[in-house]
Parts: C-alpha cells; structure tokens; sequence
C-alpha cells in the first residue's frame, strides 16, 4: 500500500475494496450530522478496475487527499458516481469536476432540479440498474413513501410526490449503504425511522421493500449520516434493521 499524501488524513478502509469517507454537514444550515460516503473498488473481468464513489461528501481538502490516497491504493481510478437519495444533491457537482471523465447516477429529477448544470443518469423508480456495476453491486428501491410529512416550504415538492431512495449493496462484502431512510444514528441509542422525510403511504410497497432489504444477507450497513461511532454497524444488521 502506498503511504497517505503528507498532510492527509489516514483512509478508513472498512475491509477489502472498501472505504468510508465522512465530511460536516449541517441539515438547513444548523444541526450537525456528518455527511458520509463510501468508496467500492470493482474490478470486473472485462475492463480494468476502477471505484465507485457514492453518496460524495464534501470534498474537503482532507476528502480530496482521502481520495487520491484510495486511488493509489487500489490502483483505480474513479469511474462511476452514484447518488442514491433523492435530497442529496449539494455535493454533486464538486464531485463531476473532480472526475469530470466518471459517469453519474443519481435518485431522480429531484437531484438534477435542484443542480440544473449537473449531467447525470437518472436511476429507473422501481428497477434501478446501472450497467458498469455488473453483479456486484445491488440497487434497491424504498417504495410506498411520500415527502407530504415536510412542509411545502421545507420540500418544495407537490402534494403526493414519492420520496425516493435506494439502498445500495455491496455483494462482495455484504455491505449496505442507506441514506435518509432512518434519523443519523447515535451510539447507545436504538435506531429510528426517519418518520419526519419519509410518510408511509402503501404500507404493502413499503414491507416489500422491507423484506428485500432483509434479504439481502447484509453484515455491515453504513448510513449516510451520523459520526464514526455509529454510523457503521458491523453486528446484527438484519435484526437492527427490522426493529427499527
């Protein structure tokens, strides 16, 4: 492994072809809960390795060093981004300058709405794919929600508009990325649907997706929000998603 640049701070590698990334972020300018990320090496048999990048946090002098550390360490480059919440949008566009030559996935129109200049893909709702990832990695919808539990002056959406999320996963290390679905978790505290983003509207389509996410066999899931300590849970994944 190639040693970290002078100055930076140390990659946090969460197991092979893994590695979390974390920035501030403060929710409308006030309440801070972290903005996380993370990076997954694929190297398909097809074509030369390369990174994925999802959910970028900001990038940071310290980010952008975190970066180009992971690069040389797995000997790829970034060549896909994904964006696999609907409200996460404000890091896109510094992440397209810093690979202007990767292709960008996002949730939908909402992210492209809120960042007009950014040329990106948009994921299908219900059957998400995207073709460079192969079988690695997972895309998967949460289904039966709504924004209507915000306010209009809060959201800016219509009445009835979906909320839209995929939970991503990472085959090769059972690794769940999830964004918004529930509030950044806290250590010692029992984890909580974000029942403040998310109205509950098709509860059928809702247990779908429930079951589908359970069935993954997950044995990490790292959330979107949240500091070190708890944004990363390594045990009993299933269960502490299906009591939340």
């Amino acid at each position: 492994r190639n040693p970290p640049s002078v100055g930076s701070m140390p990659v946090d590698k969460l197991c092979e072809d893994v590695w979390l990334l974390q920035s501030g972020f403060k929710f409308f300018g006030l309440f801070q809960i972290g903005l996380n990320g993370l990076v997954l090496r694929l190297a398909p048999a097809d074509r030369p390795a390369f990174l994925v990048l999802v959910n970028p946090p900001k990038l940071t002098p310290a980010v952008v060093s975190q970066l180009r550390d992971i690069e040389a360490e797995a000997g790829a480059k970034v060549g896909v981004i994904v964006q696999p919440g609907d409200w996460h949008h404000f890091q896109l566009p510094a992440a397209r300058a810093l690979f202007p030559e990767a292709k960008c996935y996002v949730a939908s129109e909402r992210n492209l709405r809120k960042q007009p200049s950014l040329v990106a893909s948009v994921l299908d709702r219900s059957s998400p794919s995207i073709p460079e990832l192969g079988n690695e990695v997972a895309l998967l919808p949460w289904m039966g929600y709504t924004q209507d539990s915000m306010p209009w002056l809060v959201s800016g959406e219509r009445r009835g508009a979906p909320r839209i999320e995929f939970v991503l996963f990472h085959r090769p290390s059972a690794t769940l990325f999830i964004t918004d679905h529930f509030f950044p978790p806290k250590a010692g505290v029992p984890l909580k649907p974000n029942t403040g983003g998310f109205k509950l509207v098709d509860a059928a389509a809702a247990r779908r997706s429930v079951e589908s996410v359970l069935g993954l066999g997950a044995t990490r899931a790292v959330f979107s929000h949240g500091q070190r300590d708890a944004c990363v849970l390594a045990a009993g994944v299933p269960a502490t998603l299906a009591e939340a």
